[in-house]
């Protein structure tokens, strides 16, 4: 059983940094937790043993936002899948689970033939090879990013792990920032920062547009703001571009533009982030 509710947040972003507005937010109603064992058993077994690669490939895909680490497994297993679309779907979906499989992927690296998957397997790899930045001395701010809203034709997988990616990249970056785990919940959040009282925390909403007029490909990457783990609304900021030529629906033109707007966006947060106090 799939989530049943997905989370939007709509708000009118400018260039700068905005202390109010209006926001308006879909909960989300998740699943219990037998509801949640029942559905990764069932996506385990649609990756291991269904017939039609894209219904491997899908089951591959949602193990890895699942947030559990039942999903290693299988999805290790995935690995090792006749097609080579299964096996690459596996490996992303183990670079965003980030629960494990270190091992797996590598020993899949000195085996493996196709040349897109054997790429996929070295970005998962060092993706996992470098953990979030924790709490430190010199920590200001902790950050916590959220699932990017997609307004692309791009699959909201792949844009999510473009979009995350790259974020977590440019964040890791500043040592004033400590950046959550994807699966920390609200709980675990507040019993952190109570050690660390005097660290302030920001929740950014990501959202991905991108559009085709008159022959280019305009693009924009927005953050929402909001205090975290209450998520309480504090302002917005966007960055765009444009990119002659491109067309929204080209992958490899939508990662360029997320890989050159990521270090812009990021820095305009460290820039602003002081106002939200």
């Amino acid at each position: 059983m799939q989530r049943l509710i997905d989370c939007f947040a709509r708000v009118l972003c400018g260039g700068a940094l905005r202390a109010s507005g209006a926001i308006l937010i879909a909960l989300c109603l998740l699943p219990t937790p037998a509801l949640a064992a029942d559905r990764l058993t069932e996506l385990a077994t649609k990756l291991r043993s269904d017939k039609d690669f894209r219904v491997r490939t899908q089951a591959a895909l949602a193990l890895g936002v699942s947030q559990s680490e039942r999903a290693v497994a299988p999805l290790c297993s995935g690995l090792d899948d006749e097609d080579q679309t299964v096996r690459a779907a596996s490996a992303a979906a183990l670079g965003k689970l980030r629960r494990g499989g270190l091992d797996c992927i590598t020993r899949r690296l000195n085996v493996e033939q196709h040349a897109k998957v054997k790429e996929m397997l070295t970005k998962v790899l060092q993706r996992l090879k470098q953990p979030l930045p924790g709490i430190g001395p010199d920590t200001r701010y902790y950050v916590a990013v959220g699932p990017t809203t997609n307004k692309t034709p791009g699959a909201d997988e792949e844009v999510e792990n473009l979009v995350r990616e790259a974020l977590y990249k440019e964040l890791a970056k500043d040592k004033s920032l400590a950046v959550a785990p994807s699966d920390e919940t609200p709980d675990q959040a507040t019993v952190l920062l109570a050690k660390h009282k005097t660290i302030k925390s920001v929740f950014i909403w990501p959202k991905l547009q991108a559009t085709d007029e008159a022959g280019a490909l305009n693009f924009k990457l927005s953050f929402t703001l909001f205090s975290y783990p209450d998520k309480a609304f504090k302002g917005a900021l966007t960055q765009s571009a444009k990119l002659p030529g491109g067309r929204s629906n080209d992958l490899k033109a939508l990662e360029e533009l997320i890989d050159a707007a990521a270090p812009l966006i990021v820095a305009k947060f460290v820039a602003n982030v002081g106002k939200l106090e």
